[in-house]
């Protein structure tokens, strides 16, 4: 009798740590918009109707198939399939149109996102900081050209790493090769895993080139918190990140040449977590 009950003790002791396993490789998803800033650029100051600028990207972590989102300038709409369109006619007087988009997760509470409408180049070849000296935007903003159809705008646009060429003229341009640190807001929404960043070696047009990353964060504790896809180079975070446990990640990119060893110096990747209360997108 004691042999049987322990047998059956032990057979759900080993279900328990089953599910228990499942369920911590479930990708995490959290509610809300796909960046905490979104910008659409456009290529002409006078928008007309019907113009579509680009997909507004929203999760709320369900299977729901029809989701309200609703915009605060009435010139401006969201279709269902999340088309951002121009809704009457709109002039960028200043080069740039601020306004909220709005929607609500499956629990009901409301979440808002920044949108901006940017037409850069009015700024250009004048004194001013741009168009975007309205908000704050950092890489986890997303930005998004438009065009007459938005096949290309479905995934936001991520910022793209060149590696740096040794050899002739790199001492005297030093600086051009300073790599930007990255930054992702901590807790950031979506699901998981997050497309970064991406990297890119000038030699991908002439051979095959396979990307990895080593390092604290990638290969090394806390492992597999940011993962590289080996052929595109595309740089992703697989979970929400705490600013109080690690402040920074600092791992290094590689590019090898199939067949021919590396291809690359090895390039220096910097991601900064951003405080979310710290640093929320805002108008003035």
């Amino acid at each position: 009798m004691g042999t049987a009950l322990f047998a059956v003790f032990g057979a759900l002791i080993v279900v328990f740590q089953v599910s228990a396993l499942e369920r911590a490789n479930r990708p995490t998803c959290v509610p809300g918009f796909e960046s905490e800033l979104l910008v659409f650029r456009v290529s002409r100051e006078h928008l007309r109707p019907g113009m579509r600028l680009g997909k507004v990207g929203f999760t709320d972590c369900t299977e729901r198939t029809v989701i309200l989102v609703s915009t605060d300038d009435s010139r401006f709409t969201v279709k269902a399939d999340g088309t951002l369109t121009v809704n009457r006619e709109v002039v960028l007087h200043k080069g740039h149109r601020n306004f909220f988009i709005h929607s609500w997760d499956s629990h009901g509470h409301k979440i808002t996102v920044p949108v901006s409408v940017v037409h850069p180049e009015h700024h250009r070849g004048k004194h001013h900081h741009g168009a975007h000296t309205n908000f704050n935007i950092q890489h986890h903003s997303t930005e998004v050209d438009s065009i007459n159809n938005t096949e290309n705008a479905t995934e936001p646009q991520v910022p793209v790493l060149h590696f740096p060429k040794s050899g002739g003229g790199l001492r005297r341009r030093k600086r051009d090769w300073v790599i930007p640190p990255l930054s992702v807001t901590e807790n950031k929404r979506g699901t998981y895993p997050l497309k970064v960043a991406q990297i890119r070696s000038s030699d991908d047009k002439l051979k095959k080139i396979f990307y990895s990353i080593t390092g604290p964060g990638a290969d090394l504790h806390p492992v597999n918190r940011f993962t590289m896809d080996r052929e595109t180079g595309y740089l992703y975070v697989t979970q929400p990140l705490d600013r109080e446990e690690i402040a920074s990640y600092t791992f290094l990119a590689h590019a090898v040449s199939d067949g021919a060893g590396q291809a690359e110096d090895p390039m220096e990747i910097i991601v900064n977590v951003i405080d979310q209360n710290d640093n929320k997108p805002y108008f003035t």
